[in-house]
Order: structure tokens, then sequence, then C-alpha cells
């Protein structure tokens, strides 16, 4: 097993507090489903399937790895600030998600991800925050459960609610909708590879919602299907829209690591 994280650079770089808010949203941008499939359609005569057809073909497109490890590059941009960087990141399933952000080869943010919790460090400005997944997830409108935002690092279809389904084509995609009281949620599927190519979700109480968009898609060396290319447009209340887009470089599956994430006793705490 190897380390994850490394020692980090003593020189400076100007992170604000509300960029290290942010890195909660680069971590659910690292991963996304893959497979191989081959099929013959043609797109001007698709029909649409009914609900249950569609839910069985979201559920074939979900991937389900004990281990993901990637590397790659983001960029963020909002109504203040627009900026490029780069990531590396390890996902095991249903128990922990660690990143670590860098500028110009100097680590600037990391951060950890739980069931329960959510820590985020500022080595830079040696400082630290961190709280629940819930109230974190409440945040930008998503749902605080580590099962969800675990499907969207990978890039799963993301299935809040299943209430008044309906499939239809869209632009020549398969499209499942569904939605409740609270929650409405929505994919798009490829029907020549039956890979998700754009998901939103939306919280009706708060009028928060984001729309992922996965394209790029290339067979790796272990055969998988794989989209090295996914963009992020969130709309929140706290911070209006932010776009995040996000190029996968390196990927390997089912490898463990050692994972070395702890506060510092020098930190302070800035929440």
């Amino acid at each position: 097993m190897r380390s994850f994280f490394g020692h980090h650079s003593p020189y400076r770089f100007a992170i604000t507090p509300q960029m290290t808010k942010y890195l909660f949203f680069f971590s659910l941008l690292i991963l996304v489903s893959c497979h191989t499939t081959k099929k013959t359609v043609n797109l001007d005569k698709l029909k649409p399937l009914k609900p249950a057809k569609m839910l069985e073909k979201l559920e074939d497109a979900a991937i389900h790895p004990e281990w993901v490890y990637a590397k790659g590059q983001l960029h963020f941009k909002d109504r203040q600030m627009s900026m490029g960087l780069s990531f590396a990141s390890v996902l095991r399933k249903d128990s922990i998600f660690v990143m670590a952000v860098k500028k110009l080869g100097m680590v600037v943010g990391k951060i950890k991800i739980t069931p329960d919790s959510v820590l985020i460090l500022n080595p830079l400005q040696k400082s630290w925050s961190g709280g629940s997944l819930v109230d974190m997830a409440n945040r930008f409108g998503l749902p605080p459960k580590f099962s969800l935002i675990q499907d969207l690092i990978l890039g799963n279809p993301m299935i809040i609610t299943r209430q008044h389904a309906t499939g239809k084509i869209e632009d020549k995609k398969y499209l499942y909708s569904a939605y409740d009281n609270h929650w409405l949620n929505a994919f798009w599927l490829d029907p020549l590879n039956g890979r998700l190519t754009q998901q939103r979700i939306k919280d009706n109480h708060s009028r928060q919602q984001f729309i992922q968009q996965l394209s790029d898609y290339k067979n790796t060396d272990s055969g998988t299907l794989f989209s090295f290319l996914r963009t992020l447009e969130l709309q929140t209340t706290q911070s209006g829209q932010i776009d995040i887009k996000i190029t996968t470089k390196k990927v390997i599956w089912n490898q463990p690591r050692a994972i070395h994430f702890s506060i510092p006793p020098n930190y302070t705490r800035v929440d």
C-alpha cells in the first residue's frame, strides 16, 4: 500500500476561506461511471422506455469499485474568481473520500469526507474547518447521504426519488425524470454506450440545483469506458452560480492505498 498525502510546500499562495469551502465541490467531481458496451442503435427511430426499464438502464450504468485513485486538473469559476488547480484523490467504497488540491505544485487544500463528517485543511494558512456531512450538503442543496455523494463522485446516477417518474427521448438521448415534494432528479443516457451523459438534481425547498455533464468517454487500460471530462454547474443561494470543469488524467481501480489525514496541532479552526 502506498501513501497518498505528502508534505505540503512552504511557499505561500493566496486561498480565501470561501475557496476553502468550495473544496467540498471539487471532491464531488473526481470520478465518473464506466463500462464497456457496444450496440447498434438507430437514433432517428429511438423510442421512449417505460420508467421501470429506464431504472434498469440507470442501475446498469452504475459502478461500485472498492477503491478508486484519480489525478487530474480542474477549473473553478464563480462571480468573484476564476482559478485552475490540480488534484489527486482516493475513494474507498462506503467509507472515506480524500483529496489534495494543488496550485503551481503546492498543496493549497485537503479534504476528507466520511459518512458522518467533512474536514477541510488549508495548509498555507494553517487552518481547518469542518462539520457534519448533513450541514455541508444542505449548504449546497445536496442530499445528506454518503452513498449518494459517493454516487456523484463516481458519476453514477444519483437517484433520490422515483415518484412521478417518466421516460422520454430528448436530443436523441434516453431521459428519465422523477420528482417529489422535496427533490427533482433527471438523467440522460447515451443509447449507444448506455453511459450517463448528464444528471440534474434540484432541491425544491432551497431552490438550489446542480447539473453534471459527462463526456469524452474512452477505453482505459483495463478495458472500461471512462469519461475523462465532466462539468458541474451549481446554482446556490449563498454564492450564486458556480462552474467547475474536471479533466481526469489518470485513474486506477481497486488498488488499496494508505490514507494519512489528520489535523496538525498548530492549525487554527476557522468555522
